[in-house]
């Protein structure tokens, strides 16, 4: 029997992410490019943190994943625009106590389904059950 993982945005993640593109956007200031070049690669610094939010963090785009179901080593990934994503799950998943990092293996694509999923998108419980799964599903 299938079991499904609901998903939530994530606080850690957004603040990974922030951390990370601000990090960024001050390097590219303090460079020694012209003052256009570095305008038009902060602009896209800001329009790639956008994207990032929107899909990964907030949820709020088609392609966001909503939530997991995981059959043995079988996944099927709901997402909002309600095209399911289903296929293997890799043997490169990665499982910490905080942070899984979720590859998905699709029958017709050469690179795999991925999502970093922190330990805030659920519940203590189920995000432990979820890794426990997972484990278990990839050995």
């Amino acid at each position: 029997m299938p079991a499904t993982f609901a998903l939530n945005p994530s606080r850690y993640f957004f603040l990974l992410l922030l951390f990370l593109y601000a990090t960024l956007f001050v390097v590219v200031c303090l460079t020694v490019l012209e003052l256009w070049a570095r305008i038009s690669i902060n602009t896209l610094i800001v329009f790639s943190f956008i994207h990032h939010l929107t899909l990964d963090v907030l949820l709020l785009r088609p392609a966001s994943w909503r939530s997991i179901a995981l059959d043995g080593h079988h996944v099927v990934v709901a997402t909002r625009s309600r095209d399911p994503i289903s296929g293997e799950l890799s043997a490169r998943t990665v499982i910490t106590p905080y942070v899984i990092v979720l590859l998905i293996k699709q029958e017709r694509h050469f690179m795999p389904a991925c999502r970093v999923l922190f330990c805030d998108t659920m519940r203590k419980e189920v995000f432990r059950q979820l890794r426990v799964r997972l484990k278990y599903a990839v050995a």
